[in-house]
């Protein structure tokens, strides 16, 4: 096997390239021939994804040291055509993934494949400088792309990868759209004197919280009970839960933005954590259901300061919750939902994610209760967290099951609201140690 070394990149490409630039050994010479791109296809469009592609690296926690070499796995819920963009830590775009010297990047429903495949070993990827904070964004495409050019020159906003979504010119009906979905993973890239460093940083836990009372939408009813909650879930996490007053972060009414809660799970949270650490995240507002135009799928929403009451592109929703939950892998997640119909953002949308845990305080079709100027399922959680110690979230979710079904038949003139439980976590984790 020949070696390649791009020393401008951070990942080496052994006999492949991250940059569009190919070579067959390492001399000045070879190094600028330029990858002949297949044909352009003019438009690639996903305005939701309608299923999921999870991609992982070989080191758990994302981090690499100069010369150690790197193997992505990839699984789709579809069959289709893997597409690998690298952003390296000068945040320049490129494609690694097919190259040169592997073209066949197709992929089958349910069945992981490693890149490179460690049958053929075609090409490695090697760490080198510079070092710092990088990017792969796999892509599976439902059908074969003529090229991905648009893709890569795609700016990108801190590190998150948003394909073109330019919809078709309507003076050509006949433009075809590509069916896609995609998942970036953050990678962390060392000197050798960096190890060290490294290997003292200890897992943290964070808390971050959004909570809405009102909103801009003067038809979305006032909830004067959520930023009481958030307030009294932030200070229980802070004074009881082991998260540090600094690493509690939180969004509130005019804040709770569309635009700010995505950048919070896109940007903010993965940058201020790292894989290895324990995120809490807390939301107490509105839910909702909307039918599609079909009548044939619901979708369970969450509703930002900014939406529309019953504007869908304007709400967040389940299957867009999946893919952000996406962006916090390698963290211990725990999230809490205390909204109407919240259930929904679990399941099918969260389904592949490991190491996450969700507790919602209603099924997919079913409303939250508020009583006496309080959240009934934070109300609950508050009693359970200060009534003992060691609670996990195991526990919470059985005393949840039983308080809060009982609290609500109480206080609701024959409500219903039903706590649900998914618990992908790899062991229990102490909330109130």
């Amino acid at each position: 096997m020949k070696k390649l070394l791009l020393t401008c990149l951070t990942l080496l490409l052994l006999l492949g390239s991250l940059s569009g630039l190919f070579a067959d050994t390492p001399d000045a010479d070879n190094r600028n021939i330029e990858a002949t791109p297949p044909k352009e296809t003019k438009y690639i469009i996903n305005q939701e994804p309608s299923f999921l592609v999870r991609a992982e690296v070989d080191h758990e926690n994302g981090v690499y040291l100069d010369g150690e070499t790197m193997t992505i796995r990839v699984q789709s819920e579809e069959d289709g055509w893997i597409y690998v963009i690298y952003q390296n830590a000068e945040n320049e775009k490129s494609l690694l993934f097919p190259n040169k010297y592997v073209s066949d990047n197709r992929i089958q429903s349910n069945q992981e494949i490693c890149i490179p495949a460690d049958e053929t070993k075609d090409f490695s990827l090697e760490c080198g400088a510079p070092f710092g904070k990088e990017y792969l964004t796999v892509i599976v495409a439902k059908k074969q792309l003529e090229s991905i050019d648009k893709i890569v020159d795609e700016e990108t906003l801190d590190g998150k990868f948003t394909p073109t979504e330019e919809k078709p010119n309507p003076d050509e009906p006949d433009a075809e759209t590509v069916e896609w979905a995609a998942h970036t993973v953050g990678i962390t890239t060392l000197p050798h004197e960096a190890k060290e460093k490294e290997a003292v940083s200890e897992p943290e836990r964070y808390f971050f919280g959004i909570a809405l009372d009102k909103y801009d939408d003067k038809e979305i009813p006032t909830l004067p009970a959520c930023v009481n909650d958030l307030n009294k879930m932030k200070e229980i996490f802070i004074s009881d839960c082991g998260v540090p007053a600094e690493n509690a972060t939180v969004l509130v009414n005019e804040e709770a933005t569309y635009d700010n809660i995505r950048d919070l799970f896109y940007n903010v949270i993965p940058k201020t954590t790292k894989p290895g650490d324990t995120v809490f995240v807390y939301w107490s507002g509105h839910g909702n259901r909307i039918v599609n135009s079909d009548g044939n799928e619901n979708h369970e929403t969450l509703i930002a300061y900014d939406s529309g009451r019953d504007k869908k592109e304007t709400q967040i929703i389940d299957d867009e919750f999946g893919v952000w939950v996406q962006k916090l892998e390698g963290r211990k997640l725990f999230v809490i939902l205390d909204a109407a119909f919240s259930a929904g953002m679990g399941g099918d949308a969260t389904k592949s994610q490991e190491d996450f845990a969700l507790i919602a305080s209603s099924a997919a079709d079913e409303v939250s209760l508020s009583a006496d100027g309080e959240s009934v399922m934070t109300k609950m959680i508050l009693e359970t967290l200060n009534s003992k110690k060691g609670v996990s979230h195991i526990d919470l979710a059985k005393e949840l099951e039983e308080k809060v079904s009982a609290l609500v038949e109480e206080k609701g003139n024959n409500f219903s609201q039903h706590p649900f439980f998914q618990d992908g976590l790899s062991e229990p984790l102490i909330l109130n140690p």
